[in-house]
């Protein structure tokens, strides 16, 4: 039953990582939209 527990340990941990990267993926959207609202506001603003 150790190696049952193991790999449901290893499911977790990869699980967590998973969920990291998607969250740092949609921080980076959030970046990226912000970036691109400035943007648009600064070309807004000239015209």
């Amino acid at each position: 039953n150790a190696l049952a527990n193991n790999k449901k340990k290893r499911q977790t941990e990869k699980t967590k990582k998973d969920e990291q990267k998607e969250e740092t993926l949609v921080e980076d959207d959030k970046l990226k939209m912000t970036k691109k609202a400035i943007k648009q506001r600064k070309e807004d603003q000239r015209i």
